[in-house]
């Protein structure tokens, strides 16, 4: 944090609403409604309402989740799901909550406690204060830098779509046959290896159908054979990544963790691991255990079959899944499809994998840079905060600005804002001169910097009141000054008051 920096609290920046008035009363969200409904959490937005009551707008405001300390950034009118967070809004206009909430974001409590965390902890929290037009200067460039690394990682999603489709459009060619056309014009007797590949899976020859590339009609169950995972259930889920046997489920998450038991391992690879409910498919070349019985181990028929090509085969061949049921057995075994001879199958293999492997390490650099943004994001918003991100230059012209005022004096005006008294009417018609005792008890209420034009208006002088009610006030104020009981000094081309600290009285 630089010098001219001072710390305060968030509290000193903020004042919180409970979220009771703006929960929402029904959960049946629809895209047609037009008023969001909010959480603090990743999700943000659970959904929208059609509801007209209880909407938030005094606007823009950092939403608080009161147990994770996850926040949002919020300027549209909104309703929230529950009363697990709390609404921060600005005490003036002189706090910049942007500010607040970008420092929000490297600032983290530990919260392994189930406790409610603002009023106890995270509003006493300290943050740096510049002064106010460095803080607008300091959320410009962070937007700005921000701004760049978002279209940087847009290119990077759109790269990993492109990827994806790159992905299926080598196994469609694969299983097209292009490419192996080359390969097939140098091979030899392509009807006598189709009828090797007859025999090897136990197809009648009589009824064999081939393409045009000799490539044999078949269905799935005629090449891959399942068995049921039954014994080969986990007994413990107590995992540990020190533990050697991974438990496997063909879902995204794959492998659920490590088990340390010595039976009941699936040894006999490789195989393909196959979802009976949702069809999702997992290659594996090791020994494993499973999580539970919905799924189907396949493997191939015969040695004439290429499991892992098969594994490939299943990935463009989706069906559809209108309902709850186990799908092996009654649907996708007996889907038909043209399967070239071994020799083939190994080509095609090799030139699918030679081809996956460059996506593979495109994917990999993708995720590596990925990885980095988010790193750089972090990057920038610890050298805003400790003063390093604007250049001297910027700096140079943040302060020729005509609204700079150091720190220190922000925070004062904050406070005093915030603390502002109420107006004490003292010039009534026939009274005025009676102000002298009443000036004095405002002055001693003023123990922060105040600016004198604040101070006339609580004394109640108006713009129209009489001129010589207004020099009789100033003269009266020099002698509380010449006496020591107040201190005077210039701020921003404006005169400031405070009453004089008590070790500094004479």
């Amino acid at each position: 944090m630089r010098k001219d920096w001072i710390k305060c609290k968030y509290q000193d920046l903020l004042e919180f609403e409970q979220p009771s008035n703006y929960i929402v009363n029904s959960t049946n969200y629809s895209d047609e409604y037009n008023i969001p409904v909010l959480t603090a959490g990743k999700t943000f937005i659970l959904g929208y309402t059609d509801e007209e009551a209880g909407i938030f707008n005094n606007l823009p405001v950092i939403i608080f989740d009161d147990f994770t300390t996850a926040t949002k950034y919020v300027n549209f009118p909104f309703k929230v799901k529950s009363s697990a967070m709390k609404l921060l809004k600005p005490k003036c206009n002189l706090v910049n909550l942007r500010y607040v909430f970008y420092y929000m974001q490297i600032d983290s409590v530990h919260n392994e406690t189930h406790k409610r965390f603002w009023i106890s902890t995270y509003s006493k929290k300290q943050l740096p204060l510049p002064p106010l037009v460095e803080q607008r200067a300091i959320v410009a460039k962070i937007e700005q830098l921000f701004s760049d690394l978002d279209n940087g990682i847009a290119n990077l999603m759109k790269a990993k779509e492109q990827l994806k489709i790159y992905r299926q459009a080598v196994l469609i060619k694969a299983f097209e046959g292009d490419l192996t056309k080359e390969w097939r014009a140098y091979a030899g007797n392509l009807q006598e290896l189709a009828n090797e590949f007859i025999k090897g899976i136990n197809i009648d020859s009589k009824v064999a159908i081939l393409n045009h590339n000799f490539w044999v009609e078949c269905s799935f169950e005629n090449l891959l054979e399942y068995e049921q995972p039954t014994k080969y259930i986990v007994h413990n889920t107590e995992y540990n990544k020190e533990f050697n046997v991974p438990v496997l489920t063909a879902g995204k998450s794959f492998i659920k963790g490590y088990t340390n038991e010595s039976f009941g391992i699936f040894e006999d690879i490789p195989v393909i691991i196959f979802d009976d409910f949702t069809t999702a498919t997992k290659y594996v070349d090791f020994r494993f255990k499973v999580k539970s019985s919905a799924m189907k181990i396949l493997r191939p028929t015969s040695n004439h079959v290429n499991v892992k090509l098969l594994y490939y085969y299943i990935q463009v061949n989706p069906i559809n899944k209108d309902t709850h049921k186990r799908y092996w057995i009654s649907v996708f075994s007996k889907k038909k499809i043209f399967m070239p001879s071994l020799p083939e199958q190994v080509q095609i293999l090799n030139e699918i994998e030679s081809r996956l492997s460059v996506c593979d390490n495109v994917e990999v650099n993708i995720e590596a840079s990925l990885k980095k943004a988010e790193s750089l994001r972090q990057s920038i918003l610890k050298k805003a905060f400790e003063g390093k991100l604007l250049t001297a230059s910027e700096l140079i012209e943040v302060r020729k600005d005509n609204e700079w005022e150091s720190a220190e004096i922000l925070l004062e005006r904050i406070k005093f804002e915030k603390k502002k008294p109420q107006p004490i009417k003292l010039f009534q018609e026939g009274y005025w001169r009676k102000k002298m005792v009443k000036l004095e008890a405002l002055v001693e209420e003023l123990i922060n910097w105040t600016p004198i034009s604040e101070v006339v208006k609580q004394c109640g002088i108006v713009d129209n009141v009489n001129s010589e009610v207004i020099e009789i006030f100033y003269m009266d104020l020099k002698k509380l000054i010449n006496s020591n009981t107040i201190t005077i000094k210039r701020i921003a081309n404006e005169d400031w008051i405070r009453k004089e600290p008590k070790e500094q009285s004479k």
